[in-house]
C-alpha cells in the first residue's frame, strides 16, 4: 500500500496538479489587491483559495503518509520541513497575517522553481543514466555477438580438426600438454587401395572431371570406413589408405578391414554403372604392429608407420586388378571365415619372399565372417 502511495505521489499526473496549483496560487497574489476594491469577487476568491489550501495540505499529508509508521522521518529532509512550514502558514487567518500569507505564496513559488530545477537535474541524470545503460546494453550485445561468433569459430575449428584427426587424438591435442602424440600398437590391420590405369585416365579427362570422379569414389570409401568404424589415414593421388585398430584397439581389426575391402569392390562396380566407366582397383591388406601419431606444427596429420604399412602397400602394388591380396598372417587368421586362393611368393624389400593369397570376392555369400557369426550368436 505504501509503495503504491509513493508511486502515486511521484507520478507525473500528481506532480502536474501540484505545479498547476502553485501557479494558480501565484496568480492569486495578483488578484488580492483587485478583490479588495471589488468585494463582489471575494467569495469566489476565498473558494479558490480554500481549494488551493486543500491541494497543498493533501500533498503534504500524502508525502508524510509515504513513511508509514515512521512519519517523523518526513522531517529529516530540510526541503520537506520547508514545504510543511509554507503550507502551515496558509492556515493562519489571512486577515491578521495577510503579509505572511503573501510571503508564503512567494516562498512556495520559490520552492517550485527549485523543484523544477531539481526535476531537470534528475531528468538530465536519468537521460545520462539511460544513455549509459543503453551503451552497456549495446556493449553486452556486442560481447554476446562476439561470444557467439567465437563459439561458432571454435565449433568450426573443432569440426575441421576432426576432419584431419581422429576424435580421441583431437581431444588429446586440445586438452593435454603433450608435445608429441605417438602410440605403439601391437595388432593393427592396414589396407591400401589404388585405382588401376589412373595415369591413362588422367590424360583422357579434364582436371575438373577427374577430381569429380575421384571425389565420388573416395567419398564412398569414406562412408564405408565410417560404417565399419575404421580410421582413414590419407589419400595419396589415386591411392587410399585405411587402418583398423588405431587409435582405439579392437579385436576384430582383421575382419573389419576385410569386410570393407569386399564392399569397396562392390562400390567400384556401382561407380562404373553410374558413370559408365570401367574402373578397377587393386587392394592389399596386411596385419601386424605399427606406430601411430600426429606430425606437423601448422598442418596436422595423423599417420601410421612401420613394416605393417610397408608390407600392406607392397601387397597392393604387386596385386591383381579387381582383387584383394593379403599376406599369410591374414590368411592364417581368417581362412575358416573366408575363401582364399594361394597366389605365390612376392619379393618384399627387407623381408624377402612372402606368401600371398587372393581373397575370393564371393566369400561373404559362401561363408560367414566373424562379425556376422557374432551377430547370429547374439540374436
Amino acid at each position: 500500500m505504501i509503495k503504491k502511495l509513493k508511486n502515486f505521489t511521484e507520478s507525473k499526473g500528481f506532480q502536474n496538479i501540484v505545479i498547476t496549483t502553485i501557479f494558480l496560487s501565484s496568480f492569486m497574489i495578483g488578484l488580492e489587491s483587485y478583490v479588495k476594491v471589488n468585494p463582489y469577487y471575494e467569495l469566489a476568491f476565498n473558494i479558490i483559495d480554500r481549494i488551493i489550501l486543500f491541494i497543498f495540505s493533501t500533498e503534504i499529508l500524502l508525502r508524510i503518509a509515504v513513511f508509514g509508521r515512521r512519519p517523523w522521518q518526513f522531517f529529516y529532509n530540510v526541503w520537506n520541513v520547508f514545504d510543511f512550514v509554507i503550507v502551515a502558514v496558509f492556515f493562519l487567518p489571512s486577515q491578521e497575517f495577510f503579509a505572511i500569507l503573501r510571503f508564503a505564496r512567494v516562498l512556495r513559488i520559490f520552492r517550485l522553481t527549485i523543484k523544477i530545477q531539481e526535476s531537470e537535474i534528475h531528468r538530465l541524470k536519468y537521460v545520462e543514466l539511460d544513455k549509459a545503460h543503453q551503451e552497456l546494453e549495446d556493449a553486452h550485445q556486442q560481447l554476446q555477438t562476439m561470444h557467439e561468433d567465437l563459439k561458432e569459430e571454435k565449433e568450426e575449428s573443432e569440426r575441421l580438426l576432426l576432419n584431419v584427426l581422429p576424435h580421441l587424438i583431437a581431444d588429446r591435442l586440445k586438452d593435454s600438454n603433450e608435445k608429441i602424440i605417438a602410440d605403439s600398437f601391437e595388432n593393427v590391420t592396414v589396407i591400401f587401395a589404388d585405382i588401376v590405369g589412373f595415369t591413362e585416365l588422367s590424360s583422357r579427362n579434364t582436371p575438373e572431371k577427374l577430381v569429380e570422379m575421384l571425389d565420388d569414389i573416395f567419398s564412398r570409401f569414406d562412408n564405408l570406413a565410417e560404417k565399419h568404424g575404421l580410421e582413414k589415414i590419407k589419400t595419396i593421388g589415386d591411392a587410399y589408405m585405411v587402418v583398423a585398430g588405431v587409435p582405439e584397439k579392437r579385436s576384430d581389426h582383421m575382419t573389419a578391414i576385410i569386410d570393407m575391402a569386399l564392399e569397396m569392390l562392390h562400390e567400384i562396380e556401382e561407380v562404373n554403372h553410374v558413370l559408365g566407366q570401367e574402373f578397377q582397383i587393386r587392394i592389399g591388406v596386411h596385419s601386424g604392429s605399427a606406430v601411430a601419431g600426429v606430425i606437423g606444427r601448422k598442418k596436422f596429420i595423423y599417420d601410421i608407420w612401420g613394416d605393417t604399412v610397408n608390407i600392406a602397400s607392397r601387397m597392393e602394388s604387386h596385386g591383381v586388378p579387381g582383387k584383394i591380396q593379403v599376406t599369410e598372417e591374414i590368411y592364417n587368421a581368417l581362412k575358416d571365415a573366408y575363401i582364399f586362393e594361394y597366389r605365390g611368393l612376392i619379393p618384399v624389400k627387407g623381408k624377402g619372399d612372402m606368401r600371398t593369397y587372393l581373397l575370393d570376392a564371393t566369400a561373404r555369400s559362401e561363408k560367414l565372417t566373424t562379425n556376422e557369426l557374432f551377430k547370429i550368436l547374439d540374436s
